[in-house]
């Protein structure tokens, strides 16, 4: 199996919070490990930061808990889903617990170069 690159994880107050709640913290990480870096054309028409995700029982979820899981990420703010024939669409919306690197078509990058404000010109 290629190689398919790296996650960052963030310390951050989100990461804190999601962490209090382990079963939508997995599937949040589940989203991260699938979710496409690049905007290449596909089979499966996903976009850059979508995953098809609801094989609940390879993360070890109950189908409940996996339906409360979403609830909480969407919630949160941190993950959309959509039914499709296929199983769920999700797309990761928030990057500040798992960044994917994603691409955009053209190949650049698509996440800040920076968190931090410019400074003033004084």
């Amino acid at each position: 199996m290629k190689n398919g690159g790296f996650i960052m994880f963030r310390r951050t107050q989100n990461a804190r919070e999601i962490l209090k709640k382990p079963k939508a913290f997995t599937l949040l990480a589940q989203i991260a490990q699938r979710a496409r870096r690049k905007g290449a054309l596909t089979l499966n028409g996903l976009g850059v930061g979508e995953a098809l995700i609801g094989d609940h029982e390879s993360i070890g979820l109950s189908e409940q808990s996996y339906r409360s899981a979403k609830k909480q990420l969407a919630a949160a703010g941190l993950a959309t889903f959509h039914p499709t024939s296929r199983g769920t669409v999700a797309r990761l919306v928030d990057d500040t617990i798992f960044n994917i690197n994603g691409e955009d078509v053209n190949g650049r990058n698509n996440r800040l170069l920076t968190g931090r404000q410019r400074t003033n010109n004084d």
